[in-house]
């Protein structure tokens, strides 16, 4: 969990303006109980990135849409590439997925059907499935676009019951669920597609406006700007409480705030970790993303050095049969290798 440090006067002068522009707006303070309507779309991007999957159900109540992109240049039944990104930079170097597209897609669908089967269908995320490099389609003759879609219909009238396939975003059918463009170089045509797909998953998502009281939606924009002013999307307790005491709420309605701001998926938090407030799940996803490639050096500095030492060994061994002298072999390489990368992880998330 962060603190506010050395940030409370930044953020004290943060607040000072932040008032005076509600007083500009609000002349009354009982205007304070006047309500908004408030509609609020979040979507995750759900590519080839099999960590991602993993933690679906961690994700799912923070979106209201998962969008599964996979390419029509290859069946669904292929390990796909696994390239990193942080910031936009690739961050490793590229491997075979252990998980097929047709695995990922069924871990969606089943990470669906759990959350519903828990939480009801009434505000159920949306599943949209769009298929990329639609120029190259004739590269994988073996599967069409069309012999995808019938794969996809079968997988979710397999996993969702018929009140659960609503989630399902399509073009008109389940048996044409797939959004098919070509992203790399898009024509007017790929356009229309992903504008037909942007108006399907606002007028096809179950999310309903909600009524936000005009103290909360001030809450909300404080802590926008808090997380704007200290460069992050992530808030501490302790930071979401000063907000709270600067807008007048006592902690009982400060709950009752936060509560109902993850209901409008617009905020996310977890009981396993109390104390801290997401604006996004992004945050998580990025987390999981540096995980992954710590993961990935400690993994590839540990071969390294084994196999530098496995070289010593070799040439310790061929001296002692030439001299008759048992030598001791040394892990020394190994082991100095294994504890710098050890910190350098660990370092990241002190």
């Amino acid at each position: 969990a962060t603190t506010l440090g050395d940030d409370t006067d930044n953020i004290e002068g943060l607040f000072a303006r932040f008032n005076e522009g509600l007083q500009d707006i609000i002349r009354d303070p009982r205007d304070l109980a006047e309500l908004l309507l408030y509609y609020s779309i979040r979507l995750l991007d759900s590519g080839g990135q099999p960590q991602f999957h993993e933690i679906a159900s961690i994700v799912l109540p923070a979106v209201t849409g998962i969008i599964s992109v996979f390419k029509l240049s290859e069946p669904l039944a292929v390990h796909g590439e696994v390239v990193l990104y942080k910031d936009g930079v690739q961050a490793n170097d590229p491997y075979m997925s252990y998980l097929t597209n047709e695995q990922v897609i069924r871990h969606n669908l089943l990470a669906i059907q759990s959350e519903v089967s828990q939480k009801g269908t009434e505000e159920m995320a949306n599943l949209a499935f769009v298929g990329t490099f639609l120029d190259q389609q004739d590269a994988c003759p073996e599967e069409t676009p069309d012999q995808k879609d019938e794969r996809l219909y079968s997988m979710i009238t397999e996993i969702l019951s018929k009140d659960m396939q609503q989630c399902v975003i399509s073009s008109g059918s389940l048996r044409h669920v797939t959004f098919r463009v070509n992203t790399r170089t898009p024509t007017e045509k790929d356009y229309e597609t992903a504008g037909q797909l942007k108006d399907a998953l606002m007028s096809q998502s179950r999310v309903k406006p909600r009524n936000l009281p005009l103290k909360w939606c001030g809450f909300e924009v404080a802590l926008r700007k808090m997380m704007e002013q200290l460069n992050r999307q992530i808030l501490s307790l302790q930071e979401c409480e000063f907000i709270g005491s600067k807008l007048g709420f006592d902690p009982p309605s400060l709950k009752a705030c936060l509560n109902y701001l993850r209901e409008l998926h617009i905020l996310s938090f977890y009981d396993v970790l109390p104390n801290v407030i997401f604006a996004s799940c992004q945050v998580i996803l990025d987390k999981i993303t540096e995980l992954v490639t710590y993961s990935l050096e400690l993994k590839k500095g540990i071969g390294l050095a084994l196999g530098s030492t496995e070289s010593s060994i070799s040439r310790e061994s061929y001296r002692w049969t030439s001299s008759s002298q048992k030598p001791a072999p040394s892990t020394t390489a190994a082991s100095i290798s294994y504890q710098r990368t050890c910190r350098r992880f660990s370092s990241r998330f002190s």
